[in-house]
């Protein structure tokens, strides 16, 4: 049973790409990146959603979380992201705590 719930809590990254014609809209979510490869050259076209920035950091305080280590920083000591899909406890925590 606690392996089913360990399934029901985890989360996880995603990148698309939506192609019309010469127009190409492109989404993300999390460390998952996408790179167009042109002409031997790389195009980075997504930035990662982590911790190290300071747009990210403020966004996860703001809902209430915090950040752990100095190196490899980690969302309420756990996350290695600060955007994800899935991980309903990070999800329903603010919830939980400011009671919204």
């Amino acid at each position: 049973m606690e392996h089913e719930k360990a399934k029901w809590l985890s989360g996880s990254t995603a990148v698309c790409a939506l192609f019309s014609g010469a127009e190409m809209l492109v989404a993300h979510v999390g460390d998952s990146e996408a790179v167009l490869c042109r002409d031997d050259r790389a195009l980075r076209l997504t930035r990662q959603h982590n911790c190290h920035d300071d747009d990210e950091r403020a966004r996860v305080e703001a809902a209430g979380g915090w950040l752990t280590g100095t190196r490899t920083k980690r969302v309420n000591g756990v996350l290695g992201v600060s955007r994800a899909f899935g991980d309903i406890e990070y999800k329903l925590w603010k919830s939980r705590q400011w009671g919204v």
